[in-house]
């Protein structure tokens, strides 16, 4: 699974793959890869995952050659390090000493309880001219505004906040940062998940179209009307889900 998931980081990073391009369709775009990909940052910038669990993605960044990444989370059972690979720290962020040159939060910021304390943290750690990846749900967004209380990504209780664009620009402003661009990122879940929820349809039962690989293999040509639904909300820049650059003047 490991070649896999590395042939589905190198496709997302440009790399033509069969093996990168079919995972991607069948479950999703590797996002995150995408969002640092866009930076073309050099191979030996100083990177720092806030909320990486195992550090999946930053072992797929060394893999690609980035040489100076880690990761933390409090949550993981113990400090992890891999042979060759990045150190996962278990740490409170305000334990972490800088300066990064990059520092990103891949769907960990909504579930933070509090986020101007975090941002404030954040921009300390950061160098000057260092950027911010923060990719999270926002109910500024067609989801929201369509599907209500049945829309996924809500995911109480585990989900704190959620967060606009306006949060967004006010939480980086008193820290010190600016909101430099935003990708619209929905993906097929946006609509398949919420769908579903009205329906009374929950993400572990079998009639979930998504529920297994098997499924969403079978289901193949059904999807694709979720996806270009997908595909029009983020044109529209209505998308539920949102990567957000930030950087430190």
């Amino acid at each position: 699974m490991t070649r896999v998931r590395r042939r589905w980081s190198a496709y997302n990073r440009g790399k033509r793959s069969l093996i990168g391009w079919f995972v991607t369709e069948l479950y999703f775009p590797n996002n995150a890869m995408k969002a640092v990909h866009r930076l073309n940052l050099p191979k030996n910038a100083r990177i720092l995952e806030i909320g990486s669990g195992s550090g999946r993605l930053l072992q797929d960044l060394c893999y690609l050659g980035f040489t100076h990444v880690s990761g933390v989370d409090p949550f993981i059972a113990k400090d992890l390090h891999y042979q060759k690979g990045p150190p996962i720290y278990k740490r409170q962020l305000d334990e972490m000493q800088g300066p990064y040159d990059l520092i990103m939060l891949n769907h960990s910021y909504e579930h933070m309880d509090h986020p101007a304390e975090t941002m404030r943290t954040i921009a300390r750690l950061l160098k000057k001219g260092g950027r911010v990846i923060i990719r999270i749900p926002v109910a500024s967004s067609y989801g929201w505004k369509h599907y209500g209380i049945n829309w996924a990504h809500i995911d109480a209780p585990r989900h704190f906040y959620l967060h606009t664009f306006k949060s967004m620009d006010l939480l980086a402003g008193q820290a010190g940062l600016k909101v430099t661009d935003t990708i619209h990122e929905a993906e097929e879940i946006s609509i398949t998940a919420s769908e579903s929820f009205t329906k009374d349809i929950p993400l572990e039962d079998p009639r979930y179209p998504l529920s297994s690989s098997l499924k969403r293999l079978k289901g193949w040509r059904k999807r694709k009307s979720d996806k270009q639904k997908v595909e029009e909300v983020n044109r529209r820049k209505e998308a539920d889900l949102i990567c957000f650059y930030l950087k430190k003047g």
